[in-house]
């Protein structure tokens, strides 16, 4: 296999991609990829037979603007589907356990890699998507104001853009929660600032002519998908002079405030937040219908301040723009306000077609205890989502909470084998099951293996109570649980309404960590 690139269009063996549209065709093949998904192809590309870290993907193809792994699986999902890849057997990606991904490549040439090297350099000349497109492309179907945490937690907050995948995440429930979370949930595809959705959009006559090339070449280095941290920085730069030049222009607080909060979330320093929150309440003052403003400051309260009053009254004056209504679901849905969260979950999908939709829907139904519903709209996904991770996660889930130990346990060992267990331990495993059912392999998880790679059950300790839980031991189950919610793991926000503590809902601990989250 080879690598071959020129301005427009990449070569991996026998595919083709076409940076200009997101094209992928090989022979009469044509599939149309998502933008960050052509994005973590190419960068893949750039750097073929590389071990490359999960960080180091998210950094450059996110910028950092999601703080969990979910969206990385979920774009690595579909370019395997996209390229007829198997993970178990892969001849494009490789898993490397522990560490990352790999292109199986021999380069001939290779991408130039975009980042602070290149912050000096002219900006990139944008290519408009051409109406080449044909009816034969093929779109594959798609199944986180009072004080901030705590400088000494873990962060693991949820970042601005890619919510979506929340869902699978927490809809992973055991997995549902853990995985829906991982997969789709906060999301593969999601707006970011500056790019073209309703949240920032702003007609150029109401843009004071004073700042108008800084506001708007600010907006263009983020409207995007590869934006770098040197295109990040310039663009602060830019809206602080307009700000400057004209401290009136709401716009310009509310998008700088985003950009913060986004800074917030990668370093987890209070100064960043501060200076968002600040930034976001100037926007408000000086315009209270900013729906880009509202957002902000709603995914504050709820991600990082845990002001769940504060949350709602935000996201439902940022209802209709960008994710606010994606976003606002999730929030109704940690609340147990499942009707509510369904009905703002369908207005977003009707608004968005190309959305992920069903395991949105299919998390919504699990968390409801409906899961017969859950199981039949993921079995809609079926046919699409044999080789996605989170697809497995959710299902997982799903059977055992209906008490389907064996198809439960099918699900826990093909993600084992997804994650990177080597077959001996997965063979030792099956052998673990057959003579002490899931209780046995749970307890193997929590407090055996020393691997401890992710299966959908988020990270430690939070993932370490999840099974701590599935193996009977309620009381180490509840230890793990305190420190999830000391070091302030978001998912923790979703305890109230997650089936997969129901064994322990009713401890006085448990009701204890609920009072402390605020739920």
């Amino acid at each position: 296999m080879s690598v071959q690139t020129d301005p427009a269009y990449i070569t991996i063996a026998d595919w083709t991609l076409n940076l200009n549209n997101n094209v992928l065709s090989r022979d009469n093949t044509r599939i149309q990829l998502e933008n960050k998904q052509s994005q973590l192809l190419a960068f893949f590309a750039a750097r073929p037979g590389e071990n490359l870290t999960k960080s180091e993907l998210l950094q450059q193809v996110w910028n950092k603007r999601v703080v969990s792994e979910d969206a990385l699986y979920v774009c690595i999902a579909h370019l395997r589907k996209a390229l007829g890849d198997n993970s178990r057997n892969p001849s494009y990606i490789k898993t490397i356990p522990g560490v990352g991904y790999r292109l199986l490549v021999t380069p001939e040439n290779n991408l130039p890699i975009s980042g602070a090297e290149n912050a000096n350099q002219p900006l990139p000349k944008k290519t408009a998507i051409g109406a080449a497109t044909t009816p034969d492309i093929k779109q594959p179907a798609t199944p986180g104001e009072n004080k901030p945490g705590s400088p000494q937690s873990n962060g693991r907050f949820f970042p601005l853009g890619q919510y979506r995948h929340i869902f699978w995440a927490l809809l992973a429930l055991p997995v549902l929660v853990t995985g829906f979370m991982q997969i789709y949930p906060p999301g593969s595809q999601t707006a970011g600032p500056g790019e073209k959705t309703a949240t920032h959009k702003v007609q150029h006559s109401n843009i004071p002519a004073s700042i108008r090339g800084d506001y708007q070449k600010a907006r263009y280095l983020l409207s995007g998908d590869n934006i770098t941290p040197a295109y990040q920085a310039q663009a602060i730069q830019l809206l602080q002079h307009a700000i400057t030049l004209e401290p009136g222009f709401a716009p310009a607080y509310a998008l700088l405030g985003e950009l913060k909060y986004q800074q917030f979330q990668q370093h987890k320093q209070d100064k960043l937040y501060r200076e968002a929150q600040s930034l976001i309440k100037n926007a408000l003052q000086l315009d209270a219908a900013n729906k880009a403003a509202h957002l902000t400051r709603a995914n504050m309260s709820f991600w990082q301040a845990w002001d769940f009053s504060l949350a709602e009254h935000h996201y439902r004056q940022a209802s209709g723009a960008g994710e606010a209504d994606h976003l606002f679901a999730q929030f109704l849905l940690s609340q147990g306000n499942y009707r509510l969260a369904r009905q703002y979950s369908l207005q977003y999908i009707s608004a968005n077609p190309q959305a992920y939709s069903r395991p949105l829907q299919a998390w919504i139904y699990t968390m409801a205890r409906d899961y017969e519903t859950g199981y039949q709209e993921l079995m809609k996904l079926g046919p699409y989502q044999q080789e996605d991770f989170a697809y497995h996660v959710s299902l997982q889930a799903i059977h055992e909470l209906q008490g389907q130990e064996q198809q439960a346990a099918e699900q826990l060992f093909w993600l084992m084998a997804s994650a990177g267990y080597d077959p001996d331990t997965i063979a030792k495993q099956r052998r673990q099951f057959n003579s002490f059912g899931l209780r046995g392999l749970y307890h193997w998880l929590a407090f055996e293996d020393k691997h401890r790679y992710n299966l959908g059950q988020y990270t430690p300790p939070l993932s370490l109570a999840r099974y701590a839980i599935g193996a009977g031991d309620h009381a180490k189950a509840l230890k793990f649980l305190q420190q999830a919610v000391e070091q302030r793991q978001y998912q923790v926000l979703w305890l109230k309404v997650d089936p997969k503590y129901d064994a322990i809902r009713h401890e006085p601990q448990f009701q204890h960590l609920l009072t402390q989250i605020g739920l």
